[in-house]
């Protein structure tokens, strides 16, 4: 499942924690480690942007309001604008894993670009 923005849900760990109490507990404990010192397993509850508003990681997200609810499409990739500030802002905001997910929608996009092969 790849979001909106081009994260794939099955790699992230938000959303292998809100699935696996065990994970959970380990990532809470990375955040703590991190800095995050209130981290709590029980706040990885994503499961993933095409479900339920109240199991989304943030619920005030400009591009899933964009993507999925105002233009109905798959992922940004199939929009007419991208990438649109959205994504530019997200693939430059200094986090490899946005960056990452921009680039994987590059890809998608690519593929659908090229004819099919004839064999």
């Amino acid at each position: 499942m790849i979001s909106p923005c081009g994260i794939d849900c099955g790699a992230c760990p938000i959303f292998k924690a809100a699935n696996d109490p065990l994970a959970a507990e380990q990532l809470a404990a990375e955040w703590r480690s991190a800095g995050n010192a209130e981290a709590e397993a029980g706040w990885f509850k994503c499961q993933g942007c095409y479900g339920d508003d109240a199991l989304v990681w943030s619920g005030d997200c400009s591009m899933r309001d964009c993507c999925l609810k105002e233009r109905k499409l798959e992922n940004c990739s199939f929009c007419s604008d991208f990438p649109c500030r959205f994504l530019i802002d997200f693939e430059t905001d200094g986090a490899a894993n946005h960056k990452a997910a921009v680039a994987n929608l590059r890809q998608i996009k690519a593929s659908r670009a090229r004819p099919p092969s004839s064999s």
